[in-house]
């Protein structure tokens, strides 16, 4: 066996194990399950929260969006994260978002949960008395999550 041969299996067979043990030390301490984890899954079911409002805005109309989006965050952060529920506030003075109040039967200050399944089905309620609500924060969050579990399918 010429010399060359020889000191590359030499080399071979001393380096050979020290790479294999090496890649398998980094596959189990590899973060495998964090990268699985952080990959966004389809929902079936997809429930969108709405707080129409117009251009003007008066401290009441602050304050129903604020709580609304607030119940939202302490109530349902695990469906916010996952995509599952979404929260948008959306001027309806705008020119693009116009349709909506015919859409919805709506004007300023209302919300609107929406849910949509995966063949496209829509069902929608208007959260009503919103505005006397703001009078009672406490039953403006009750409503607000009391709806919000409905469409979920949580209660």
């Amino acid at each position: 066996m010429p010399a060359n041969e020889r000191i590359f299996l030499s080399l071979t067979s001393r380096v050979l194990p020290f790479l294999i043990s090496t890649l398998l030390v980094l596959l189990v301490l590899s973060p495998v399950d964090t990268c699985l984890a952080d990959v966004p899954r389809p929902v079936d079911t997809q429930v969108m929260v709405y707080y129409f409002h117009g251009t003007v805005r008066c401290e009441t109309c602050l304050f129903i969006e604020t709580v609304a989006e607030g119940t939202l965050k302490s109530e349902f952060s695990d469906d916010l994260a996952t995509g599952r529920l979404t929260w948008r506030s959306i001027n309806i003075d705008h020119q693009e978002n116009v349709h909506f109040a015919s859409d919805y039967n709506i004007g300023p200050n209302e919300l609107v949960v929406i849910r949509t399944n995966q063949s496209g089905n829509i069902t929608w309620e208007k959260i009503t008395g919103t505005w006397d609500l703001a009078a009672d924060p406490g039953r403006l969050s009750v409503t607000v999550r009391d709806v919000v579990l409905k469409f979920l399918g949580k209660r």
